[in-house]
Parts: C-alpha cells; sequence; structure tokens
C-alpha cells in the first residue's frame, strides 16, 4: 500500500514532525511511522512508552489496547523497544526508539521514532513477525534538520 506521508518543519528548522501511515483495502490501519526530530532540544513528540505509542494514533487510541510482555531487539538505527498489543480485532506491534546525538552533546539532534505494525482483522501476529516489522522501522528518503 502506498502511505500518507507528511513532515512538518518549524520556522527556524530546528523542529521536524514526520509521519507516514499505511491502510488495507477497507480503510483499515496497517501501520504507522512517526519521527519527532529536534535539534539541541527535547523531540516535541515523544509517546515516552511503547504502550503510550498509541495514543499517538487516532486509528488506534480508542480502541482500550491490551498489552503483552515487553520487549527489546538491537535495529538498523539502535535499541528499539517495543510490545505485542491486541487492539480491537488486530494483533499489532508497537514501538518506540530513541535516538541521542552521534556526539553525545545536547546540541546535537535528538530523534524519537514510534510506530506499529498490525495485522489484518481477526489474523494472528506471531512474536518473530512482529520483531522483524519493528526491526525494520524506517522512514525512506528521510533527512535530518541542519
Amino acid at each position: 500500500a502506498k502511505p500518507d506521508h507528511r513532515r512538518y518543519t518549524s520556522a527556524d528548522g530546528r523542529f521536524v514532525e514526520e509521519y507516514a501511515t499505511w491502510t488495507g483495502g477497507s480503510n483499515d490501519p496497517i501501520a504507522g511511522l512517526l519521527i519527532s526530530e529536534a535539534a539541541g532540544a527535547d523531540p516535541l513528540l515523544d509517546a515516552e512508552s511503547p504502550e503510550r505509542t498509541v495514543d499517538l494514533w487516532s486509528a488506534l487510541r480508542d480502541k482500550k489496547p491490551g498489552f503483552g510482555t515487553l520487549k527489546h531487539a538491537p535495529a538498523a538505527a539502535g535499541p528499539i523497544s517495543w510490545i505485542r498489543a491486541s487492539i480491537g480485532t488486530r494483533i499489532c506491534a508497537v514501538f518506540l526508539q530513541r535516538r541521542e546525538p552521534a556526539n553525545g552533546k545536547l546540541s546535537g539532534t535528538r530523534a524519537v521514532l514510534t510506530g506499529y505494525f498490525c495485522s489484518p482483522p481477526g489474523a494472528s501476529l506471531d512474536p518473530d513477525t512482529a520483531e522483524a516489522a519493528v526491526k525494520a522501522a524506517g522512514l525512506r528518503g528521510h533527512a535530518p534538520p541542519q
């Protein structure tokens, strides 16, 4: 599916919010990614935990999720925390990853990547598939603020 992709940048270029969502044929949510970046500051949007990621997505937030066990995994951009959740009639993996400046200084760019990946309604999402989806998370063509 082709994503709905949006990017917002503050007037001074220090803050960037970029997201993409994918939906199925009946407009059911499949996946979503959100990256919030800030140069020399904390990112504007931070879910604080994988469970709170659900609150950032209108397609998921009113579904009263049930959460499994919190997991941690290595990913291309660093460690990522994720959890499987029963959301409505779907099984989803929701995740959170923080990226600190490469130089370790507060003046660098900090980022928070959050998102979800859901099974089709009524289908299962086994832990291995969930972890593979979470570890592959990222936004193609993403350019951090300068």
